[in-house]
C-alpha cells in the first residue's frame, strides 16, 4: 500500500455507483442497512438501483449491469452500443384481433438498429461501459451484415484462449519435472537480517518464514508460493526475507510491481533493509539517458545488479538476468495471464513468489489444486483493529459523524464518488458540514483544493 494510506486513512466512504432514485448523488439503498456500527474505522459501502429515466424497466438485465450507452456484444452480430429497452408497436393477430406488444433491447450497429426481443436477452453481454470510454476513445460498431466476420474474429479469440491455457499447462508441467540447486542454510547473516526487523512477528509470519525456508533451502524443485494476506498484515516482510536468502545464495533477484509508485516503495524498503546490496529500478520514475539505461541493462546482465525492481520494464526482451534466482511478483491479481507466465517461461528454474490481498480465481483454483502452494496470512498486527465494513442507506448525519471521529483522532478520510458531476454537490455539503476540515478533490488529471 502507499504510505499515505498505511500511516493515517482509516476510513473510505464509497457513493454508489449509479446514478440512484433521483433522491441525490447518494441514493437510499435497496438492500437492507447492516446491523454494525459506523465507527471510526468504517468503510462504507452504499448500492442502489438505477431510475427508468427512459424505456421500461427490465428485471432480467438489471440496470446496473447494463444501462443506455453502454457498448455490448451480441452472440451473432457483434459490437453494438446499447439504446434502453422499448416497447414494439401493436402486433394484430390475424385469427383473434388480440393486439400484443413486445418489449424489446435495443441496439444500434454501424448500419442500423436491431431490436432484440427480452426473450433472447441472454444473447447480449456487457462489452464496455460508455464512461469507460470517455470523450476522447472510440469503441468499433460492427456492421450486421458482416455477421461472418464477427463469427472468424470470435473463432480465432477462442482459439487464443485455448492456446493460452495449453501453454500454461505445459509450462506448469514442465516446473514439476524441473530441479535447481537448493540455497545454502540459512547462516549468521540471515540471522541477523532477521533480527533487524523492527517489530515483532506474527504466528501467521512466523509459519510463513518456515515455508519459505523450506521451499529454498530444503527443496530441489523451483518454488512457486502464494502469500495471501490483508493489507498490513505483513506480506512485504515475508518477501524481504526470501529475497535477502536469494542473494546470499548469490542469486539475482527480480521484484514486479503493478504501478511505479508501489516499486518506488519497495526500492526505498529494500535500500533501508538491505543498505549493502545493489538494489535498482527501472521505472518511469527514474530519468535516464539512453546511454544510462543501455548499461543498467548491461549491468544486469553481467550480474552486478542483485536487486531490480520494476513495473512492466522488467517483462521487456531487452532485460536479460545473468544468474536470476527469485521472482516476486507483487498485487500479482493486477497482472494479466500472458504478462505473468512470460518471465516464467524465459527463466523456468527461478522460485517464484507471489503477493496478494485478493487472488484471482484462476490463481485459488492452481492453489487448491496442488499446482501452487499458498500460505495465508489470517493474523493482524499488535494494535491494528479489523476493518469494518457497513452497507447502509444515505444518512448524511452518520456519515458526517464517522468522518469527525476520524478527523478527531488525527486520520484521513477518502470519500469517493463515481461520478464527476457529482463532485461539486459533495464538496459543498462537506465543506458546509465541516467547515474546519480542508477538503480536497481530485479527478483525471485535475487536483485541486477547496480552502
Amino acid at each position: 500500500m502507499l504510505d499515505f494510506l498505511t500511516m493515517r486513512c482509516c476510513l473510505l466512504l464509497l457513493l454508489d455507483p449509479c446514478h440512484g432514485l433521483r433522491l441525490g448523488p447518494l441514493a437510499l439503498s435497496r438492500f437492507p442497512p447492516t446491523a454494525q456500527p459506523l465507527g471510526s474505522r468504517a468503510v462504507v459501502a452504499t448500492a442502489s438501483a438505477t431510475s427508468s429515466s427512459a424505456g421500461l424497466s427490465f428485471a432480467a438485465i438489471p440496470k446496473s449491469k447494463i444501462r443506455k450507452g453502454d457498448f455490448v456484444a451480441h452472440n451473432d452480430y457483434g459490437i453494438g452500443q446499447f439504446e434502453g429497452v422499448f416497447q414494439t408497436k401493436a402486433i394484430v393477430r390475424s385469427s383473434t384481433g388480440e393486439r400484443r406488444y413486445v418489449r424489446c433491447l435495443r441496439v444500434r450497429f454501424k448500419d442500423g438498429v436491431l431490436d432484440v426481443p427480452t426473450r433472447y436477452a441472454k444473447d447480449l453481454k456487457l462489452f464496455k461501459r460508455s464512461e469507460e470510454v470517455g470523450p476522447y476513445g472510440q469503441v468499433r460498431l460492427d456492421a450486421m451484415r458482416a455477421r461472418k466476420t464477427w463469427q472468424r474474429r470470435k473463432e480465432r479469440a477462442a482459439k487464443k484462449v485455448f492456446a493460452v491455457a495449453a501453454d500454461l499447462i505445459h509450462m506448469y508441467a514442465a516446473r514439476q519435472n524441473l530441479t535447481r540447486l537448493p540455497c545454502p542454510p540459512d547462516d549468521a547473516r540471515m540471522a541477523a537480517f532477521a533480527a533487524a526487523f523492527e517489530y515483532e512477528p506474527t504466528p501467521d509470519q512466523r509459519t510463513c518464514f518456515d515455508e519459505l525456508e523450506a521451499d529454498m533451502v530444503q527443496s530441489s524443485q523451483p518454488m512457486d508460493r502464494l502469500v495471501c494476506g490483508d493489507v498490513g498484515f505483513g506480506k512485504t516482510e515475508v518477501a524481504m526475507r526470501a529475497i535477502f536468502r536469494a542473494v546470499c545464495a548469490e542469486r539475482q533477484v527480480a521484484l514486479l510491481a503493478p504501478t511505479t509508485v508501489l516499486a518506488a516503495q519497495h526500492l526505498r524498503v529494500l535500500r533501508r533493509r538491505m543498505p549493502d546490496v545493489r538494489v535498482e529500478i527501472l521505472s518511469s520514475l527514474t530519468k535516464r539517458t539512453a546511454a544510462e539505461t543501455a548499461a543498467l541493462h548491461s549491468e544486469i546482465a553481467a550480474g552486478e545488479v542483485q536487486v531490480l525492481v520494476g513495473t512492466h520494464a522488467l517483462l521487456s526482451p531487452k532485460v536479460s538476468f545473468a544468474r536470476l534466482g527469485l521472482l516476486v511478483v507483487d498485487e500479482e491479481q493486477r497482472f494479466g495471464v500472458r504478462q505473468k507466465e512470460k518471465i516464467k517461461g524465459v527463466a523456468k528454474q527461478v522460485d517464484v513468489l507471489s503477493l496478494s490481498a485478493t487472488p484471482i480465481p484462476r490463481t485459488m483454483y492452481m492453489c487448491i489444486a496442488g499446482i501452487r502452494n499458498m500460505s495465508v496470512l489470517n493474523t493482524p498486527p499488535a494494535g491494528r483493529l479489523p476493518v469494518e465494513t457497513t452497507l447502509l442507506e444515505r444518512d448524511d448525519t452518520r456519515m458526517i459523524d464517522a468522518v469527525q471521529s476520524e478527523l478527531a483522532r488525527g486520520g484521513q478520510v477518502f470519500y469517493v464518488v463515481p461520478r464527476i458531476e457529482m463532485l461539486e454537490r459533495e464538496v459543498e455539503l462537506l465543506r458546509e458540514r465541516l467547515p474546519s476540515a480542508r477538503v480536497g478533490f481530485a479527478f483525471a488529471e485535475i487536483m485541486g483544493y477547496i480552502q
